[in-house]
C-alpha cells in the first residue's frame, strides 16, 4: 500500500483555491500509483473559527469536490474540513474518507476541540 501525506500551503478561507491545490497533489499521487492520499485538518479553509463563513452542510461543495477527485484519479482520499448542519448550533471539524469511486464511506468528528484557541466555542465534539 502506498500512501501520500500532503502538507498544503493553505490559502486562508479560500475554498476554490485550496481545491485546486489539493487536486494538483491528487493527480500527482495518482501518477505515483498511491492508494490513499491524506490531506490535513481543515485543508479547504485553514484553521478558521469563522464558522458562519466557511462551514457548509456535510454534503456541500467540499464533499462534492473530494468525491470528484477520488473518482477522477481512482484514489482513496482522507481529508479534514468544517461542516455545519442547519439544525446544529456549532460547526463540526470532521475528517471524511472517500473510496476510489468517489463514495464517502465514513467520517469522524474531532472529539476534543482545542480549548486554548477557543475551537471548543465554535466546534462541537
Amino acid at each position: 500500500m502506498k500512501i501520500a501525506l500532503i502538507q498544503l500551503d493553505i490559502e486562508w478561507e479560500a475554498k476554490e483555491e485550496n481545491y485546486k491545490r489539493a487536486e494538483f497533489f491528487a493527480e500527482r499521487a495518482s501518477r505515483e500509483k498511491c492508494d490513499i492520499i491524506i490531506f490535513p485538518e481543515m485543508f479547504n479553509t485553514g484553521f478558521s473559527m469563522n464558522v458562519s463563513a466557511i462551514a457548509e452542510e456535510g454534503n456541500g461543495k467540499t464533499n462534492s469536490a473530494l468525491s470528484e477527485m477520488a473518482q477522477k484519479y481512482g484514489i482513496y482520499i482522507i481529508a479534514g474540513f468544517p461542516i455545519k448542519e442547519p439544525s446544529e448550533a456549532k460547526g463540526r471539524n470532521i475528517a471524511a474518507v472517500y473510496d476510489r469511486k468517489g463514495k464517502r464511506i465514513t467520517s469522524y468528528t474531532k472529539m476534543h476541540p482545542f480549548s486554548l484557541l477557543d475551537e471548543d466555542k465554535y466546534y462541537a465534539a
